[in-house]
């Protein structure tokens, strides 16, 4: 358990660096959010070893970084547009708190891709090379409770594509102690990323469940004053 706690410890240093770049939202939502990662982290991590992987041998680092930035940017993008669609306020403030959690994952692949390519920009592709699912917002015949199903899926995948990607990360032992340790970090990191995915995989599908219910409680008082 002392591991475990140490690696949450390192990987804590992520959303440190977004803090004090005034990216954490509410004091509120950040001390929730912290209590419920916490938890979902010592669930992630304990049962590593039995997550599905993806095999991502065939794509180079630096299609998986910008694969994985392209996703997070348009997951901050489609959470913002389900939150102006939806009438509920609850659900429309979980879904903005989704969309600013993406945005600190973009954050930090932009900051992985820096220290992987000095130099080099990171120029989001208008497609992934890698396939990852997405939302359909363009239907507008979907109901949100199918969207937030989509959106659950989503994260799902996404909480195994950062698990996956720890591989692409691993020591070298011709490397020098300072870069074996930046990689250490950054396992860590992918680690976390891929335990607040899976919480957010977990905030959809009740949330998804709740839209079911409100949908199927609305379709059967429309249905009363309908005639015989």
């Amino acid at each position: 358990m002392i591991s475990v706690i140490a690696s949450w410890e390192q990987s804590f240093s992520i959303h440190t660096l977004l803090a004090a770049q005034g990216l954490n939202g509410s004091r509120e939502h950040s001390d929730h959010y912290m209590t419920l990662s916490l938890q979902w982290y010592f669930d992630y991590t304990l049962n590593h070893s039995q997550r599905p992987t993806m095999d991502l041998k065939q794509y180079s680092k630096k299609d998986i970084i910008l694969s994985a930035l392209k996703s997070e940017i348009d997951s901050e993008r489609t959470y913002l547009e389900l939150a102006k669609r939806v009438k509920n306020i609850m659900l429309a403030d979980r879904l903005k708190f989704l969309a600013r959690e993406e945005k600190y994952h973009a954050v930090f692949l932009k900051d992985l891709f820096k220290a992987e390519f000095p130099g080099e920009q990171a120029k989001v592709p208008d497609e992934g090379v890698i396939p990852l699912p997405e939302i359909d917002i363009e239907n507008e015949s979907i109901a949100m409770s199918d969207l937030l199903d989509q959106a659950k899926e989503t994260e799902t995948v996404a909480a195994t594509f950062y698990s996956s990607m720890i591989s692409i990360f691993s020591d070298d032992k011709q490397q020098s102690p300072e870069a074996q340790q930046r990689l250490a970090k950054v396992r860590d990191s992918l680690l976390y990323l891929a335990t607040m995915e899976t919480g957010h995989a977990r905030i959809l599908e009740t949330e998804a469940d709740h839209a079911r219910q409100n949908e199927h409680d609305t379709m059967e008082w429309e249905m009363i004053h309908v005639g015989p």
